[in-house]
């Protein structure tokens, strides 16, 4: 055992924070983890896990309340500490950049109660520069210079295997500008990478041994931080690029189970995140990639690369929902088993699951599912209640009675052996869609099964075309907004948190119809839309209408999205110039896809500054493209040119509306 005078403390107890504190105790030093959520706490001292992850109930049962301490005091851990692991979370913001707010509430209460000197060693993933930020907090808090240091040690864990991925890392990466600091965070990890721990016969085993340690890394912190995120960003860029590689297979009539083995068995790429799907989720590629890429736009550096990894992973799910739609001749009304919840298998964990995304897609086109998880049901059903399109199933027998088609959508281990037979019988139609590519083809068509996979020849070329579109009803029958009696339309609205947008989203969830409002919030605000936070109609996507977005098949697209008033447009003219253009024409992008209806909200403006008052509909004002003005003008008139060309070359069904002054409720006071 090491005996050490002050213990490690770890603040945080989510996956890093628990799974670093286990992982400390279990190399012998003492460990205080530290959590203000008194629930998880008082769970932990109880020896109930809080996270779903392999062996982290057998560490917790070991050294639950010997090596390890949970506690809310975070004073008192603070000034028992020699070196602090700050584990707390840092959830995607507003733009993609990385949510800090967690990291410097800590990193305050901290400062506040140091005693002698200590390292603050930073945990959690954070953005380049972080460090830097970190020490200059705490020197605005009072602390002398000499009285602490900042490291960065980024972990590299995997979600179902995070305690064997802490004790047998590829690699411990420690960042400082501080030798001594350096030397303390090395010295917690000597067990490791002196061998010392795998000669113990209670050892977890995993890639490393005695004859084979750990290396660990000095760099500065700026080279620790950017490793982190470079290092995710990697491992995203080889899941997009399989996912798209196996697009190419089903039109070219090759296997991915061919070709990803034959690119992986090249020892420059390796098989490693090299498996075909529906897309990456979870708490961290999805959000550090987005961090990375602002990160490199602040520092001028075009990583345009970033941005094609990021769409190709959110066009996956939709790629696969055209073969739903192929194979189960729809969706409206039909009956879908789900298998698989979490995003990926091993953990209970459903951010940003590409799974849940494709069972929103499902209900929002009418379609009912009874969905089974082996782990997730419970996190699953807090983000997505079940209703009367929507239940949650006791086993895959009981997802799967009475389903027209059964999909896997997360790799478990155990859906590799489903007894496809007995499920067979149970289902309206024995028809299955591996999302995964878990199960051997031919085993599952000796089932009797219908089968289809992604990038094997289970699902034929034909199915991932989709058909030709009719003409739409624009020109030749006018653009009409069916009524929910029909069926509840999918409606795209641009500038949803904004004035005009809340009132119409109001609107149309009033009349039965579901929303997906898009809004970047540099003029629209959260408060217009709250009341419709638990709204299972409703979704919100802060995003830019000018960058890349597919949100699935719409039916109809409202483009409200624009600063609108002159204290707006004139502080915001570049924003407004690209909303009027780029995300004007990516919206209409968006409709000619999926054969939408599109309405754009114009303005009087498009008239220039009035001379005639009032204007008749012949008037066309008085253009002038360097006035005061002119970014807001010149922009409508630019995304009325947009929708009429559209309309003529692309026969897209649009319209375009012109409003003029307009008042009321949520109309920002200035």
């Amino acid at each position: 055992m090491i005996e050490s005078p002050r213990p490690l403390v770890v603040v945080g107890s989510g996956y890093v924070g628990l799974v670093a504190a286990l992982c400390f105790a279990e190399l012998g030093h003492s460990v205080v983890c530290v959590d203000r959520d008194a629930g998880k706490i008082e769970a932990l001292r109880a020896g109930r896990v809080t996270v779903y992850e392999r062996f982290v109930p057998e560490l917790l049962a070991k050294l639950g309340g010997t090596r390890v301490h949970f506690t809310t005091d975070l004073p008192w851990a603070v000034s028992q500490a020699g070196l602090i692991f700050v584990a707390v979370g840092t959830p995607q913001a507003r733009g993609g950049k990385a949510d800090l707010s967690h990291v410097e509430t800590a990193v305050r209460q901290i400062a506040s109660h140091l005693q002698g000197y200590t390292v603050i060693v930073e945990k959690s993933t954070v953005p380049v520069f972080t460090s830097r930020w970190m020490r200059q907090l705490i020197e605005n808090c009072g602390v002398s210079p000499d009285q602490f240091d900042v490291v960065s040690n980024p972990e590299f864990l995997r979600e179902g295997s995070a305690i064997a991925d802490f004790l047998h890392p590829d690699r411990i990466v420690v960042g400082s500008s501080s030798e001594k600091a350096a030397d303390l965070v090395a010295a917690a990890y000597r067990p490791l990478t002196s061998g010392e721990y795998y000669r113990r016969p209670d050892v977890i085993l995993g890639q490393c041994s005695q004859l084979a340690p750990p290396p660990l890394m000095r760099t500065s912190c700026e080279s620790a931080e950017l490793i982190k995120y470079a290092s995710n960003a990697f491992l995203a860029m080889k899941v997009s690029f399989v996912n798209a590689v196996a697009n190419l297979c089903e039109m070219a009539g090759a296997d991915i189970a061919d070709v990803a083995p034959g690119v992986g068995a090249d020892k420059r790429i390796g098989t490693e995140f090299f498996h075909p799907g529906i897309g990456y989720g979870g708490s961290c590629f999805p959000k550090d990639l987005a961090a990375f890429r602002t990160v490199a736009e602040s520092c001028g550096v075009d990583f345009s690369l970033l941005g094609a990894i990021e769409r190709i992973n959110e066009i996956q799910p939709l790629r696969f929902l055209e073969k739903i739609r192929e194979m189960a001749g729809g969706i409206d009304g039909r009956r879908f088993a789900v298998l698989g919840l979490a995003y990926k298998g091993g953990t209970d964990d459903v951010r940003e699951s590409p799974g849940l995304r494709v069972v929103r897609l499902l209900l929002a086109e009418g379609g009912r599912v009874s969905a089974y998880d082996p782990a997730a049901m419970e996190k699953a059903a807090a983000c997505m209640p079940p209703h009367s399109g929507l239940e949650y199933a006791a086993s895959e027998m009981e997802a799967a009675a009475g389903a027209d088609l059964l999909l896997i959508l997360t790799d478990w281990p155990q859906f590799a052996s489903l007894d496809l037979p007995a499920i067979a019988r149970l289902m309206a139609h024995a028809r299955l869609l591996d999302g995964r590519n878990v199960l051997d083809p031919r085993i599952a068509a000796a089932s009797g099964m219908q089968y289809g996979c992604v990038g094997r020849p289970g699902v034929p070329a034909a199915a991932v075309r989709r058909p030709a579109a009719a003409a739409p009803n624009g020109a030749e029958h006018g653009l009409t907004l069916r009524t929910s009696r029909e069926r509840p339309q999918r409606i795209l609205l641009t500038g949803a948190a904004g004035f005009l947008g809340s009132h119409l989203t109001d609107r149309l969830l009033q009349e039965g119809h579901y929303v997906i409002g898009v809004d970047n919030l540099s003029t629209g605000s959260l408060t217009n839309v709250a009341h419709l936070a638990n709204d299972p109609r409703f979704e919100l996507l802060e995003r830019d209408a000018c960058e890349f977005l597919d949100p699935g098949r719409v039916d109809f697209i409202f483009n409200f999205a624009s600063p609108a008033s002159p204290p707006q447009y004139m502080r915001r003219g570049i924003e407004t110039l690209r909303v009027g253009s780029e995300g004007t024409l990516r919206m209409l992008d968006l409709a000619a896809k999926y054969n939408a209806g599109f309405l754009h909200a114009s303005t009087s403006e498009c008239y220039g500054t009035p001379e005639v008052h009032p204007q008749p509909e012949w008037y066309w004002g008085n253009v002038n493209p360097v006035g005061p003005r002119s970014v807001y003008d010149e922009a409508k008139r630019f995304s009325e040119a947009a929708v009429m060309a559209y309309r003529q070359h692309r026969a897209v069904a649009t319209r375009l509306v012109r409003i003029f002054n307009t008042y009321g409720p949520r109309m920002q006071p200035d």
